[in-house]
């Protein structure tokens, strides 16, 4: 963690991995370090989060999923300028759709 420039998390929420990523794991991150959250809102404790982004403890986020879903209009994560935020859809394409229309899933 200390050596990655993207940190990319795509685990499903378990009581092992409540919040992995909290303040000590972003103390410990490069200052350049971007986290990308594709798996679930729980894995990340946002408070935290925003303080790291806040403070320039890690360069930025790109966020799929929320502690809270939906998230509030007003989380102070939307009017950080080093945060890309999606509405749970990063896994909505036309491939995800077929899949889905045919039954795979």
């Amino acid at each position: 963690m200390e050596q990655s420039d993207f940190l990319t998390l795509h685990a499903t929420p378990s009581p092992d991995n409540h919040h992995i990523l909290n303040a000590a794991a972003f103390s410990k991150m490069k200052p350049s370090a971007i986290v990308v959250n594709t798996g679930r809102g729980s894995l990340i404790d946002y408070t935290a989060l925003r303080a790291a982004l806040a403070n320039g403890q890690i360069a930025g986020a790109a966020l799929d999923v929320f502690d809270q879903e939906p998230p509030k209009t007003d989380d102070p994560l939307f009017s950080l300028p080093n945060v890309l935020c999606t509405p749970h859809v990063v896994a909505m394409n036309d491939r995800v759709e077929d899949r889905l229309l045919s039954g795979v899933y």
